[in-house]
């Protein structure tokens, strides 16, 4: 039977040798339970075991944040730095050859099958490119494993029950394969175009392992990104560097991230999904949003939630501001005019006296809860309504007639008028209006004038027209509306596609000794399948912490024991709650992902028995280097403190910038005029829109960037057709001299 065994294995492995494939990745996964140290799996730079077809594992989440602590900027210093970002940019800026730049429409073939470099000077000082190998991280992190490594690999190895001959011939071995190629999703026994063997290996003391070899013995180094250019902590990995992503690589992340790729999972971590109940709508009556919004400037809370029966304020805040009030007052006089008969009656003008005061006038400026506002912008309409006397020219002058008309004018004003719905307690996600079933208008008065002297005109002369009475007014639309209400679920299981792109933000600690990481909020859009539809559902994320914390330490695992992690996972994460019937996959990845990076100070030698440098085995040294003449850089790079702290404290220091202050009855855009400015770094600076915000590349239409004799500002001209009360968010980015960037996420509020 062991000889039948050995030659059905023979027959697989030439048939795999023989396939029309010459591609290749592995995934990552939870552990299954043949998984076990004693077969190669679960070794101290572990987070998974490789996993099947269909068995996948992945990230669900389209903004990825991600800082590097004090443990790693002390050590690294802003070369360091700048190198992980560099990384994670290349991952956020990731396009074929045709510019696509969704991992669903990517043309695989268009990139590389090797895209290691070398440079000859960091190869000779035992150099690893820091940013390669952040690259490689990456890579893992979403859920790609070392495809050289599992292309072949262990399931079983057993003792032959009865036999007599010793270790190892008395041993039974199970190879399977964990490489697939990516686009006919086949088994392959090749990577990046790399063609693949494997040998046994048996220490016969309980633990084997299946080693891949290339059956081209030329080829000495591990091609795909995802493997890592330290797969075997060997010498051949000094000095190379990533050019990019191989074909493998991209093929790999198409399989697991594609939105065309369905898989039944959870809501992502941290994330809520807003749904709408369309089952049963309900009636709502809208509300006038100007005049809810000059209420709420001057009336305290309680007031404007009895006046505004449900509001839920979140937070407030109060201020003190001088305002003048103009009031007039009316007196008239009786006067001939110059040469009029001498029995002509004295002409009644009547003159209008301004009265100023200055009082101290308490402002509102809220946040909440359950308001929203609805898209049904429209001009306002104002009317005015006046009584006017005049004579008639065509009476006799020492009887005239008068005459009284009644004058109505309408024109639109300058502002908008919209209206707003004040949400139930379920209806966490907002409405969704379904149709207009009732538009009402009302005419609100906003300004009023009486003359009191109306009834003494009645035997005099009246010289042009005399206002008995006037009356400013606008329109208010507002509407009954059939809406749905939506609902929040933190666990919404459903049949749920990829999320094509993941966006890498650094969003960093607040100082060296990074003990608070400002929380931040992002919102994305996922298509699910129900009842064979596809379907957009919103979904929205706090991050409380960075998703991806990558800090410094000491690698060198001991005592009595010789082992070197470049970087070292950890709170790496599965999402096993909705697995298959079979227990494994698919599923999801969660933060908070940990990646350490070995700090242990320059390069590392080993030596056996009495010795010294001369017969040292030396190690690697972390470095920066690519395929120019510039020297590289190793580290600790010796960077001052003073620099060190500088690029810790460079950052945009202005993130709520000064509202535009809009008149109810303005007709002419005001100038604004906000400067930027940022601590730390080097000058000059250069300002623009963070390029990978999700927020968008664009500020809103009536701002910009300007840059005024060295300094930067934010210019722009009130807005004519913008809600008051809108909230802008929008990131920015500073660079300095020396090429590093600081990121802002900015806030701009339109107040009335």
């Amino acid at each position: 039977m062991c000889k039948s065994f050995h030659k059905l294995i023979l027959t697989l492995l030439l048939l795999t040798l023989g396939a029309d494939c010459s591609f290749g990745f592995s995934m990552f996964g939870p552990y299954d339970t043949w998984q076990v140290a004693a077969l190669g799996y679960q070794q101290p730079e572990d987070y998974g075991g490789p996993q099947n077809l269909g068995d996948r594992f992945r990230w669900n989440t389209k903004v990825v944040f991600y800082a590097c602590d004090s443990s790693f900027t002390s050590f690294f210093g802003a070369t360091g730095v700048s190198e992980v970002d560099k990384a994670f940019t290349y991952f956020n800026t990731l396009s074929d050859q045709h510019g696509h730049t969704n991992l669903s429409t990517m043309i695989t073939t268009d990139f590389p099958l090797n895209t290691t470099r070398a440079n000859q000077t960091a190869a000779n000082l035992s150099l690893i490119d820091v940013r390669s190998v952040t690259m490689s991280r990456i890579a893992n992190i979403l859920g790609l494993a070392q495809p050289d490594r599992w292309v072949w690999t262990l399931h079983d190895a057993f003792a032959i029950p009865g036999s007599s001959l010793p270790c190892p011939l008395n041993m039974e071995y199970v190879t399977v394969q964990r490489n697939f190629d990516p686009i006919s999703y086949t088994y392959s026994s090749y990577v990046d175009g790399q063609l693949y063997n494997y040998y046994i290996s048996d220490n016969c003391s309980g633990s084997a392992v299946a080693v891949p070899v290339g059956v081209d013995n030329s080829i000495k180094i591990e091609r795909a990104v995802a493997d890592g250019l330290d797969a075997n902590f060997d010498s051949v990995a000094f000095g190379r560097y990533y050019s990019g992503l191989t074909r493998d690589d991209v093929g790999g992340l198409q399989y697991l991230m594609s939105a065309k790729q369905f898989q039944l999972e959870g809501t992502p971590n941290g994330a809520t999904q807003i749904a709408t109940n369309s089952s049963s709508p309900v009636l709502t009556n809208t509300l006038d949003y100007a005049l809810f919004q000059a209420t709420a400037l001057n009336t305290d809370p309680a007031t404007l939630q009895t006046l505004y029966p449900g509001l839920q304020i979140t937070s407030t805040n109060i201020s003190y501001v001088l305002t003048v009030t103009t009031n007039y007052t009316a007196s008239t006089f009786y006067s001939n005019a110059p040469y009029a008969p001498v029995d002509q009656l004295p002409t009644l003008y009547e003159t209008f006296n301004p009265v100023y005061s200055t009082n101290l006038v308490t402002n509102y400026s809220y946040t909440y809860g359950n308001v929203q506002v609805l898209n049904l912008w429209s001009n306002s309409t104002f009317t005015d309504f006046y009584v006017e006397v005049k004579s008639d020219p065509y009476s006799p002058a020492l009887n005239p007639h008068y005459v009284t008309n009644t004058v109505s004018n309408s024109y639109t004003g300058t502002f908008t008028n919209g209206e707003f719905i004040i949400l139930p307690s379920n209806a966490c996600g907002g409405l969704q209006v379904v149709s207009n079933l009732l538009t009402n208008v009302t005419s609100i008065p906003l300004f009023s004038y009486t003359n009191s002297f109306a009834t003494n005109v009645t035997n005099f002369n009246i010289i042009g027209n005399l206002i008995l009475s006037y009356t400013n007014t606008y329109q208010s639309t507002n509407h009954t509306l059939l809406v749905y209400t939506s609902t929040c679920s933190t666990n919404a299981v459903a049949l749920r596609g990829g999320v094509d792109k993941v966006t890498f933000i650094r969003h960093d600690y607040d100082s060296l000794l990074g003990t608070y990481w400002s929380p931040v909020t992002s919102s994305y859009q996922m298509v699910e399948l129900t009842n064979n539809i596809l379907v957009t559902n919103t979904y929205f994320r706090t991050v409380t912490q960075p998703d991806i914390l990558i800090r410094g330490k000491d690698q060198i695992a001991g005592p009595a024991v010789v082992t070197f992690n470049l970087v070292q996972f950890g709170g790496y994460n599965y999402d096993k709650t909705h697995l298959s019937t079979d227990g494994q996959g698919p599923g999801l990845i969660y933060p908070q992902v940990t990646m350490d990076y070995g700090k242990s100070g320059g390069p590392i030698y080993i030596n056996t028995g009495f010795g010294n440098l001369a017969n040292a085995l030396q190690f690697y040294q972390w470095g920066t280097f690519d395929g120019s003449t510039n020297a590289p850089t190793a580290y600790p790079s010796g960077t001052s403190l003073q620099t060190l702290v500088s690029n810790l404290y460079f950052q945009v220091t202005n993130t709520a910038f000064p509202y535009f202050s809009i008149a109810a009855n303005y007709t002419t855009a005001k100038p604004y005029l906000a400067s930027l400015g940022v601590s730390g770094g080097t000058a000059p600076y250069k300002w623009s829109v963070a390029p990978n915000s999700p927020y968008g590349t664009n500020l809103p239409s009536f701002l910009s960037l300007t840059n005024i004799a060295s300094t930067w500002y934010l210019e722009g001209l009130n807005p004519t057709n913008v809600a008051p009360g809108t909230t802008f968010d929008f990131y920015l980015q500073a660079t300095d001299a020396t090429g590093r960037t600081a990121f802002g996420a900015c806030s701009f509020v339109v107040n009335p």
